[in-house]
């Protein structure tokens, strides 16, 4: 089964968004991927200004035209969609990601629960997190959401490993301070943190990391890690593009298939 790791240049607006990730999943679906992921905010962006009255703006409802969007395309091209987005529920902002399935329902909605990528001390009425870990039984088998900082969670690590995914999507935003972040430097000082925690879930894992156009600290790359800990397919740091990696069934989780 083919899977594809979309690494975007987030750009400014959410209109010039939808229409890359709209290309990225045509493009996906061609190639015979039966589903694609997007990074951490690949729609919205992340740049929070931690002032609840601008931040909120940057956020799209689960019922909206930016959603129903994808959601079509997901089932223009039969195919199963991934996205994080900053989501707008009422007056509160969450840090959340979707599943498509391939006749265009929901499948799967995920808030963040880890902190990270709010403000020391920010209210809870304004920037909220999620109730707890889910996942859906779907054709591709037994799926879960982690986003970014959650996978540093041992109790969310835990739950993800008691669910016997088959398959983790975990989009994320790693950024790093220092200019000329390479693929060698991830390999040697962020990968083995990252494998570690991979493999107590025993299940497969996709993963997208952020890229922004106006925010270069955030690096990119993409990754497909077998249930074995062994990745199978990456797209290299700082490079935008679609790659396309095979994984077979038994080097999937143990879960629903």
């Amino acid at each position: 089964m083919k899977f594809a790791l979309a690494v975007r240049e987030v750009g400014g607006t959410i209109e010039e968004n939808i229409e890359g990730i709209l290309s990225s999943i045509r493009h996906a679906a061609a190639r015979g991927a039966e589903l694609v992921l997007f990074s951490e905010a690949s729609l919205t962006g992340l740049r929070l200004t931690d002032d609840p009255r601008r931040d909120l703006a940057l956020g799209v409802s689960i019922g909206g035209a930016e959603l129903t969007r994808i959601g079509g395309a997901a089932r223009e091209a039969r195919f199963h969609v991934a996205l994080g987005f900053l989501e707008r529920d009422g007056h509160t902002l969450y840090d959340s990601a979707v599943l498509f399935g391939p006749t265009g329902e929901r499948l799967l909605i995920y808030r963040r629960l880890s902190p990270g990528w709010q403000a020391r001390g920010a209210d809870p009425e304004s920037y909220g997190r999620g109730a707890g870990f889910t996942y859906c039984d779907c054709a591709l088998g037994r799926l879960g959401f982690l986003i970014c900082g959650d996978l540093f969670e041992d109790a969310l690590v835990a739950q993800a490993a008691h669910a016997h995914l088959n398959l983790l999507l975990f989009p994320f935003a790693r950024s790093r301070s220092k200019s000329g972040f390479t693929q060698a430097a991830w390999q040697a000082e962020e990968w083995p943190h990252y494998a570690a925690r991979l493999e107590r879930m025993g299940a497969a894992a996709l993963m997208v990391n952020h890229l922004d156009r106006e925010e270069p600290r955030y690096f990119g790359g993409a990754w497909l890690v077998d249930a074995r800990g062994k990745v199978v397919g990456h797209r290299p740091i700082g490079r935008k593009g679609l790659t396309i990696a095979d994984l077979p069934a038994e080097r999937r989780g143990p879960g629903v298939c």
